[in-house]
């Protein structure tokens, strides 16, 4: 698991969370999100919305468990970049496996991808996904008031 903060970046305000695509390790984003919330004074209506949109953004590229069982080899990665700006936060989430599922193609589609990204589109603003060297991404973007 790793944390960065990248001071060069918006002046400190990209931080960085990798962590092991298993299940168990989706409530980190969470509690990332929280404290982060917490330290840029958020309103805990927009903390909560993120934590759900970030938790969902996550399952979609957690591993299935008979892909990491009893296996020697590590697990896929999961990274969230989380990018700060007066008005609005951008929150990237990227695995080096495709989602899990049945999304296939080029892009977000809603339909195809099932309740995940339904959910994630009513509690932000803009979404945009799709695959990235053999993973997959995806970019969330929620305006501040």
């Amino acid at each position: 698991m790793e944390h960065r903060v990248n001071s060069e970046a918006a002046q400190g305000r990209l931080v960085r969370l990798t962590v092991p695509a298993k299940a168990e390790y989706v409530a980190l984003s969470r509690l990332t999100i929280a404290a982060l919330g917490s330290r840029f004074g958020l309103e805990p209506e927009i903390v909560a919305d993120l934590k759900v949109a970030v938790t969902e953004a996550c399952s979609l590229l957690v591993a299935p468990p008979d892909q990491v069982a009893g296996s020697r080899n590590p697990a896929a990665a999961i990274e969230i970049d989380f990018d700060f700006a007066d008005d609005s936060w951008t929150i990237e989430v990227t695995g080096d496996r495709p989602f899990s599922g049945e999304i296939s193609g080029s892009g977000c589609d809603e339909e195809a991808a099932g309740l995940g990204l339904t959910i994630i589109g009513a509690l932000v603003d803009s979404v945009d996904c799709g695959p990235r060297d053999g993973g997959w991404f995806l970019r969330m973007v929620k305006r501040l008031p």
